[in-house]
């Protein structure tokens, strides 16, 4: 495929007229400039989906219909241009329960990840006499290297390097494959502290940058973070947490924090030479195929990989950098379920300090968990829209 060929590809694609193919993914790793125009059009569509929208008139659908031969199942928008600026209005058309689009409910603290595209970050880990030098690669919407250089009492140290992209696991050496989606969301971004802890108000200057200070108790550990003002969950993360085991604290200061810079595919391929590999035995299937599928998807939201494995089905959904991951079965590896009421109905929420919150929803064909950085009442809010659960 041609640059322009490419580029007309994915203006389609963020009109609603086209899926991505293979052969458009293959270009964009390889190519940087088509890779940042199709961040360019991911960030205007953010900002489009944030301007006043009107009611489309009553007979807009059956005109447009008749006029464009398009899928049963597709969404697409009207575009118009506003006076002597060039603004899009989006009008999305419903064309039927099934593919209807619930509105992403309101949540301030997760907006920046809608335009948060990348996310480097070196910082130092304190635990005691134990030190770890930490750089940090992120990439929406989950794909994250970590290298450590962990130097112990005595002056001894080793490396260590971890690997996260969709399906695929490396770490110790050892390669994972075959792997369920999950919210590859790095500790700097303070997901938890953010969305979960009280607002302490302005914190100090962490590597350049103004922060916040939060804190927040979850299964009896308490963590204080200065999370990066005006970027919101991104940014930098110089905190305490309390040892549940040890009683020692835990300091970790960030030195160098960039954000949205070019980060490229080479950064997330595990070494060269032979290493010990394990399926996990996760095969991808069409999101429509599984009992997990939501009666409404979130609007503006793309599925990432969805499939089947030995632990249930699973589904990763994003709206640019922002996630949303549903697996079938209920709560797992949750240290704390808190109870958050909707109307009459009450639902239970997982809490981890280093994990997205998920909560759990009860459906036609069993339970299922929706997990998302998002403020524990939208995100039960926005579980009960995806399964029209009343």
């Amino acid at each position: 495929m041609t640059h322009d060929e490419v580029r007309e590809l994915l203006g389609a694609v963020a009109d609603g007229e086209a899926a991505r193919t293979a052969d458009l993914a293959a270009h964009l790793r390889e190519c940087v400039g088509c890779a940042a125009y199709d961040d360019a059009l991911a960030r205007l569509s953010t900002l489009t989906a944030a301007l006043p929208r009107e009611r489309a008139p009553e007979t807009l659908p059956a005109r447009v219909t008749r006029r464009i031969r398009r899928r049963r199942r597709a969404r697409w928008y009207v575009p118009a241009l506003a006076a002597a600026t060039a603004a899009l209005v989006a009008l999305p058309l419903l064309p039927g329960p099934q593919a209807a689009l619930t509105p992403l409910p309101p949540a301030a603290a997760a907006e920046p990840l809608l335009t948060l595209r990348s996310l480097y970050v070196e910082r130092t880990v304190t635990s005691g006499e134990v030190v770890s030098r930490e750089r940090i690669w992120w990439r929406a919407p989950s794909s994250v290297r970590i290298e450590r250089r962990v130097t112990e009492p005595g002056g001894g140290s080793y490396d260590t390097l971890t690997i996260e992209t969709p399906g695929r696991r490396y770490a110790e050496g050892e390669l994972t494959t075959g792997l369920p989606p999950s919210i590859a969301l790095p500790e700097p971004l303070s997901v938890t502290a953010a969305l979960l802890g009280a607002d302490r108000g302005p914190g100090p200057v962490v590597a350049g940058m103004r922060t916040r200070t939060y804190e927040v108790v979850v299964d009896g550990e308490t963590r204080t973070a200065h999370v990066a003002d005006g970027i919101g969950l991104g940014g930098t993360d110089s905190s305490i947490v309390l040892s549940k085991t040890g009683g020692r604290g835990t300091v970790k200061t960030t030195q160098k924090a960039e954000v949205n810079a070019a980060v490229p595919d080479s950064l997330f391929e595990p070494p060269l030479g032979p290493a010990p590999s394990t399926e996990a035995g996760f095969a991808e299937r069409d999101l429509g195929d599984l009992a997990i599928e939501p009666v409404r998807r979130p609007e503006g939201f793309e599925v990432v990989r969805a499939g089947s494995g030995p632990d249930g089905e699973a589904v990763l959904l994003a709206r640019g950098s922002l996630p949303v991951l549903v697996t079938s079965g209920g709560l797992r590896d949750y240290p704390e379920v808190r109870t958050v009421v909707r109307g009459v109905e009450p639902y239970y929420v997982g809490v981890d300090l280093y994990a997205a919150p998920a909560v759990q929803v009860q459906t036609e064909h069993g339970v299922v968990t929706v997990s998302a950085p998002l403020p524990l009442d939208s995100l039960v809010e926005l579980a009960v829209e995806m399964y029209g659960v009343e």
